[in-house]
């Protein structure tokens, strides 16, 4: 398991470090939409709501807690991200594109 395994680039995209499992939290890179808004979805610049796919980039699974029924739940590309949400992504491949 790796926790470290991403960065941000300087286009502040999500690049993967490492290939393998990393945890990754879901917050905005300004920090503008984090502040209490824990559990609201992701918004872009202009509004639409961002998705596994755009967020998370080329991965092979994810996985998000479902702590009411204790459960792992399957993240599909489409899945809107939540704020302050962590997500158990597998990548298969380094770099991300």
């Amino acid at each position: 398991l790796h926790n470290y395994g991403f960065a941000y680039d300087n286009d502040k995209k999500l690049r993967i470090l490492t290939e393998g499992w990393c945890l990754v939290g879901v917050v905005d890179y300004a920090g503008n939409q984090t502040q209490d808004h824990y559990g609201v979805p992701l918004k872009d610049q202009s509004g639409a709501i961002v998705n596994a796919g755009v967020y998370l980039g080329k991965y092979t699974l994810a996985f998000t807690w479902d702590s009411i029924a204790r459960r792992f739940e399957p993240l599909t590309p489409d899945a809107p991200m939540t704020i302050g949400y962590g997500v158990w992504v597998y990548y298969s491949e380094m770099g991300n594109e």
